[in-house]
């Protein structure tokens, strides 16, 4: 009837107002960390349609010391209450690979299972062409700290972590050895986390 109809109506927009508060408030915590305002990438392909309608990347340019460009995901942890993530991507260049490959991440965590602190993902492509690095890491956001790994709206943290691009025979080292050791393994080799073209640190 006319009345649920009205109720229906004004609940949508309340959460549409909340959706975009919220995307406000991730692209302004990126950007007090990166001191630079984003381009936001809107996708068509593959299925973001089953998103969130106001998911998006964004990509941020080189700027001082990070002379890399950074892409980041907004809004795949729209109205989760339980352990909302965000995900971020370095690139030695400007490309499109690290969006398609964040939005797949999104969708398969909020379709597939729920990714979270030290899992790893199948990118489903090379990160480059003849790339080595076809999964990542997700791990703290060891460049820039808890000032961008914690985020409180309305009471609730959201986190954002990195995902690393790491090859399959480093997966498998995880997988087998735990985090912590292939962490001591990218300690120890300096391993340069933004060239696609490295080769793997297990041989």
């Amino acid at each position: 009837n006319r009345i649920n109809r009205v109720v229906t109506n004004l609940i949508g927009q309340e959460q549409l107002k909340r959706n975009m508060d919220y995307n406000k408030a991730i692209i302004k915590h990126y950007t007090d960390i990166w001191h630079i305002t984003p381009n936001i990438i809107k996708r068509t392909d593959g299925k973001i349609y089953e998103l969130p309608v106001d998911f998006s990347i964004l990509e941020f340019a080189p700027i001082g010391e990070r002379n890399y460009w950074a892409y980041a995901t907004s809004g795949m942890s729209f109205n989760q209450k339980e352990h909302p993530t965000e995900l971020h991507f370095f690139s030695p260049d400007q490309s499109q690979i690290e969006a398609i490959i964040l939005t797949s991440i999104a969708h398969f965590h909020l379709f597939g299972e729920r990714i979270g602190l030290g899992h790893t993902v199948n990118f489903g492509i090379p990160w480059r062409k003849y790339s080595k690095c076809t999964y990542g890491l997700i791990s703290l956001p060891y460049n820039d700290g808890p000032n961008l790994e914690n985020m409180v709206f309305n009471k609730i943290v959201t986190k954002f972590y990195w995902v690393i691009p790491i090859t399959k025979e480093e997966r498998e080292f995880k997988i087998e050895n735990g985090l912590n050791a292939l962490e001591e393994k990218f300690d120890v080799s300096n391993f340069n986390y933004i060239n696609p073209m490295r080769e793997s640190l297990i041989h």
